[in-house]
């Protein structure tokens, strides 16, 4: 089989001579130079809405992010501290699913060094000793 080669361009015929480029008269070139000194020399006027656009879209951003954060750090230590609450509501009012919730509390705990890691040893000792004693009616 036969390679075929289908372009849209035709090949450039072969030159005898080496192509230069002609030369740039010296009213062209003072008015190429001026358009590169306009152009590098352009403030924010020139470009348009686009620059106070963006600066003012990620100032609220910024905002919105330090309003926001409070809320969501406050959420989240609630759902942290959600645990203890339950743990000590289910132990104060002798529920069945107290030393549970307690056991739970004591595993979030061990993180709490060195406090929250004592108090959870002795959770743990305190309900392998029986000294928690749960309630045998379940609610």
């Amino acid at each position: 089989m036969e390679n075929t080669h289908i372009s849209a361009v035709p090949p450039l015929p072969p030159q005898s001579e080496p192509h230069s480029a002609p030369a740039m008269s010296p009213e062209q070139l003072h008015a190429d130079m001026n358009t590169i000194r306009s152009v590098l020399s352009s403030g924010s006027a020139d470009q348009g809405p686009h620059r106070v656009i963006i600066a003012g879209s990620n100032i609220f951003c910024g905002f919105i992010l330090v309003i926001a954060i409070p809320f969501i750090l406050l959420g989240f230590l609630m759902v942290l501290a959600s645990p203890f609450f339950l743990a000590g509501w289910g132990l104060l009012k002798n529920r069945s699913w107290g030393a549970t919730a307690a056991v739970v509390a004591a595993v979030l705990n061990l993180m709490n060094i060195p406090f929250g890691t004592a108090f959870s040893i002795y959770t743990f000792w305190a309900l392998t000793k029986d000294k928690l004693k749960t309630p045998k009616s379940s609610d």
